[in-house]
């Protein structure tokens, strides 16, 4: 079998200032998408194209002491397999079975809060919920991903970046999220989705020249839906980093 999904996308923005302490962006993407599949079975092979629009808009007001309040929200989407977009028979049983669509919309929106009032502290809070047509699920068994049911999320999610000194800086993040099927009942949880997941580290090294990090990642998910429900302590996995390297410019997160 041979499958191909070249795509190609374009993007324009608009920023105005309303006032002096308000700030509107306007955006909108436009991706188009080839789904070509040479199949072994005649029956599953086909080419298809697809595209879809999604709108953008933000609003940012302040800053006030160094603080601003953001609202955005926006249209998105994940597009899935090409072998699942052309086939019409099942390889395994050889009945017939229907294609999935080729594109998945996403709807989300976020509102947060932004501060450097204090001295080479910068933070970040922000609340924010995503909707999806269809949901990707991992199916152990065959190795592979299915389109499932829709799905809502939503969380908080919270940052702070350190800097006191030119060549130091340490990071902290922490997300929180709540994932769950829509319309499918008592089992409504995700396979596999992260409700718990904080990341940090401390860097060493200018914007320039040679740098050191030491890192650290702990998350805690959800494996399969019914020991999700009977399972008072959700598997956790906490990952320690090292990290060194050389960095041309400056680090991306650092204005």
């Amino acid at each position: 079998m041979m499958f191909m999904k070249p795509s190609a996308a374009l993007f324009a923005e608009h920023n105005v200032l309303i006032l002096e302490k308000l700030r509107f962006t306007a955006g909108v993407r436009a991706d188009l998408f080839r789904f070509d599949v040479k199949s072994d079975r005649p029956e599953n092979s086909s080419d298809d194209w697809n595209g879809i629009v999604s709108p953008k808009l933000g609003l940012v007001l302040g800053p006030w002491a160094e603080t601003e309040l953001y609202l955005n929200g926006g249209l998105g989407f994940h597009s899935n397999d090409a072998r699942g977009v052309t086939i019409a028979i099942d390889p395994n049983t050889g009945e017939k079975t229907n294609p999935v669509d080729p594109l998945v919309q996403i709807r989300g929106a976020e509102i947060g809060i932004r501060s450097q009032a204090v001295p080479d502290l910068t933070t970040t809070l922000g609340l924010w919920i995503q909707e999806s047509d269809s949901e990707l699920v991992y199916v152990g068994d065959a190795g592979t991903s299915e389109a499932g049911p829709g799905s809502r999320r939503y969380g908080l999610e919270l940052a702070a970046y350190y800097r006191p000194a030119p060549w130091l800086t340490v990071d902290s993040e922490l997300a929180l999220s709540h994932a769950r099927f829509k319309d499918t009942g008592d089992a409504d949880h995700i396979p596999g989705s992260i409700d718990t997941m904080w990341s940090g580290g401390i860097t060493v090294g200018a914007a320039e020249g040679f740098f050191g990090s030491l890192r650290g990642r702990s998350s805690r998910h959800v494996r399969w839906r019914r020991a999700a429900k009977s399972s008072p302590n959700p598997p956790s996995r906490s990952t320690p980093a090292p990290v060194t390297g050389k960095e041309i410019g400056k680090f991306p997160w650092i204005s």
